[in-house]
Formats: structure tokens, C-alpha cells, sequence
């Protein structure tokens, strides 16, 4: 058994959703026929392959000679420039450009000394000694605004003039007709920075010729926007559509074959029943591709290293045990503080109590006092995902129980497995 990196999901050969088959085809019917300036984005909800989406139409471009002369291509991962000293993101997306297009630093020079002072905001502040002396002279005062405000408007024209020449310039020197700019991991990064980066690329970056792919995941982005600017929620969705007017949303990733191929990574033989069971199970607990497949991975990991957990699989007569391991180790993975000791059974006995008294609408002799008052140290929210957890029911293969809730004896025995690992 091998455990994968995430490495081998950038290769063609790897591509177990059609990715590349529906990236060629967006960078040939789309993306090239697209009239310039203009931006794309490529929207999916984190973990459903938007960076290996983004690498596959780099690499469609690569692979294709006419492609690879025609244009002129820049990669930018914003991310990694969220805790360097650059925190000024339109900075960093600029010396991206300037590097990967091969622009010299005299040409530079200028457009960043301008982009410096519009970031910084110099020229949109009054820098006036005294504000009460000139408030006596309102003139004064209205002629320093509107002075302020021209030259804060000459200098914005002249950074996107500027920027213009440059990049016209290198596509020239390039001999490449067009330049794409790939913009990726831009929902990873703290709202301000994301929000004003596309502000920029809006604003300053769109000149002929170019075209930004931007692969985001827009609740999170719209989230942002609405955060910045105190918006209603789904304005910062109609903000986006004002700087990215066109975009493919990535088809969802078919969560059955996601448990299927990872639990066979780890040497897991698994039943179809058992299979369901967990695809069921984290399509209601975990929904987000890249939690699935951490939950996956983590779950592999312990029973690899359990001696228990594996003797436990091979005397399962039943055909249960590898459910009661696998939610016994979400509740590890997704709950470490609560589950953290070997002390767990009273909690889930009461977890599976209140389960229980929910299932039946019975609450014989106010049990669900004494269970609320004992789980009383619990969050809420955390509460609430609990509950929820234990209405997985585990039936025998071919048999129906007419419960609604776990056993708390076979879950804290898988948790006790997992725990006392060997």
C-alpha cells in the first residue's frame, strides 16, 4: 500500500473525473474565444479539483505547440503570499507577471512606484497641518479636494496605461497574441486581501489582450465581499458578477466512488451495504469534498494501525463493525476534544439515550432532564452534530432492528480500538 499526495491528481493520466476532457474543451470553445479584456472564473466548492482543473488547461496549453506560441501564460497561488511579508496582494500578483512575462526592471519601476502610492492611499488623503485654520476658509479647503481628487484620478489612469504598455510590450517581445492570467487558492486567503486583489485586477489589470482565470469558490468569496461592505446576504454574489461575468461551475464529485477508491488505497475490503452506509454517512456529516476525503484518509490511517481494529474486522460476523470503526473515527477526527480520552462511554450512552428519547417522542420519568443536565457541558452546535451522528443507524446484513439510533456499547469499543493503537 502506497498513500497518494495530492500530486498525482495534476497528472492527465491519473484523471478519474473527466476533468481533462471538460478542460480541453472550456480552453478551446471558451476561454480562447473569448473577446479581451475579460476574466472567467472556474467555481467549485473546496476539494472538487478547481487547482488540478486550472493545471490540466495549463497543460493542454503546453502540450500544444501552436497553443504554447500564441500565448502567454501566468500562474498565480495566492495563497502563499497570505503570511509572507508581501501582504499586499496586487504587489505579489504583479511581480508574478513581471517575472514569468520577462519584464525588465526599468520598465517596472515606475508602474509599481504608482501602484505604491494608490495602495497606500497618499494621494487620496488632505495633508493639511491645520484642519480648523482651513476649515475657516472654505474655498481653500474645496479647491485642496478637488486637486487631490484630479491627481488621484490622473495617477490611476496612468497605473492602467502603464501596465498596458508593459504587457503589450512583452506579448510583443513573446511574439504571443494573447496573455491568460491563472489566478488560484484565492478563497483560502483572509477577505481583505481576496477582496482587494479582485478590486485591482478589476480596476487596474484589465487591458487588451489579457484574460484571468480565477478559480474560487464563490459563496466564500461572495461571503467576503459581503463582509467588507456590510452587504445583505446574496449582494456579494451580484458584486462578483460585476467582476467576473462568466464562469463553469465544476460538476460535484460522485461521493460513492470517492469512499470506494480511498478505502481500497488503505487495503480496506468493503461490502456494497458497507459502502452505502458510509457514502450515506458523509453525505450528511461532511458534504465537503476535501473533509470527505481527510475523513477517508484518517480513518485508513487508524485501522492500519490498530491491532484491535483489524481483529475486530476479521471476526465481524455480523457485518457491522466496520461501520461502528468508521464513525468511531469521524467522531475522533471531527471531534478531538470530546473524544479525546479513553473516558467516552458515559457521553455515549447519554448521546445515544437522547437519540433514543427523540426517536420515540418518551420522556418516562424526565430522562431527558437527566440526560440534558449530563451533557450540559457540551457546545451547543457541537450538541446538536452529535445528535445528529447517532441517528446512523448499523443494522445486521439483512436484518432491520426498527431502531433509529447506534449502540453505544459497539461504538465505544471501536473508539477503545482505535485509541489503543499497536
Amino acid at each position: 500500500m502506497q498513500l497518494p499526495t495530492e500530486k498525482h491528481l495534476e497528472e492527465l493520466a491519473a484523471d478519474q473525473f473527466n476533468h481533462g476532457v471538460l478542460s480541453k474543451s472550456l480552453l478551446e470553445n471558451i476561454l480562447l474565444k473569448m473577446e479581451l479584456p475579460n476574466s472567467f472564473g472556474i467555481y467549485g466548492h473546496w476539494g472538487t479539483g478547481k487547482s488540478t482543473f486550472l493545471t490540466f488547461i495549463r497543460k493542454h496549453i503546453d502540450s500544444d505547440t501552436k497553443l504554447s506560441r500564441e500565448l502567454a501564460v501566468v500562474y498565480f497561488e495566492a495563497w502563499k503570499y497570505e503570511y509572507s511579508d508581501q501582504k499586499d496582494f496586487l504587489f505579489a500578483l504583479l511581480n508574478e507577471i513581471k517575472t514569468q512575462c520577462g519584464i525588465n526592471n526599468e520598465d517596472w519601476q515606475q508602474l509599481l512606484i504608482d501602484v505604491a502610492v494608490i495602495a497606500s492611499g497618499v494621494l487620496k488623503s488632505l495633508q493639511i497641518a491645520n484642519l480648523q485654520d482651513t476649515l475657516k476658509d472654505f474655498n481653500t479647503l474645496e479647491g485642496q479636494i478637488l486637486e487631490d481628487h484630479q491627481r488621484w484620478t490622473n495617477k490611476v489612469a496612468a497605473v492602467h496605461g502603464n501596465f498596458n504598455d508593459l504587457i503589450q510590450k512583452a506579448l510583443k517581445k513573446k511574439k504571443a497574441s494573447k496573455l491568460i492570467i491563472f489566478v488560484d487558492d484565492l478563497d483560502r486567503c483572509l477577505p481583505e486581501n481576496a477582496v482587494k486583489l479582485l478590486e485591482g485586477i478589476k480596476n487596474f489589470l484589465m487591458v487588451p489582450n489579457t484574460l484571468f482565470v480565477l478559480a474560487i469558490d464563490r459563496r466564500i468569496i461572495a461571503e467576503m465581499i459581503e463582509k467588507k461592505y456590510d452587504l445583505h446576504q446574496g449582494y456579494g454574489d451580484e458584486y462578483l458578477t460585476k467582476i467576473i461575468q462568466y464562469y463553469y461551475e465544476l460538476p460535484s464529485v460522485e461521493l460513492k466512488s470517492t469512499v470506494e477508491s480511498t478505502l481500497v488505497i488503505h487495503g480496506i475490503r468493503a461490502t456494497d451495504r458497507q459502502i452505502a452506509y458510509i457514502t450515506q454517512f458523509l453525505s450528511v456529516e461532511a458534504r465537503e469534498p476535501r473533509i470527505v476525503k481527510h475523513v477517508l484518509h484518517q480513518f485508513g490511517v487508524a485501522v492500519t494501525l490498530s491491532k484491535q481494529a483489524k481483529e475486530m474486522l476479521s471476526a465481524d460476523a455480523h457485518g457491522i463493525q466496520l461501520q461502528y470503526l468508521f464513525v468511531a473515527s469521524f467522531l475522533l477526527t471531527r471531534f478531538p476534544s470530546v473524544f479525546s480520552t479513553l473516558e467516552s462511554a458515559h457521553l455515549l450512552r447519554d448521546l445515544v439515550r437522547s437519540a433514543r428519547i427523540a426517536q420515540s417522542g418518551q420522556n418516562k420519568n424526565g430522562e431527558l432532564d437527566e440526560v440534558n443536565q449530563n451533557l450540559s457541558g457540551l457546545n451547543p452546535n457541537v450538541r446538536k452534530k452529535l445528535d445528529s451522528i447517532m441517528m446512523h443507524v448499523i443494522s445486521q446484513a439483512g436484518v432491520n432492528n426498527g431502531t433509529k439510533y447506534l449502540d453505544s456499547n459497539l461504538i465505544s469499543s471501536a473508539l477503545r480500538a482505535l485509541q489503543q493503537q499497536s
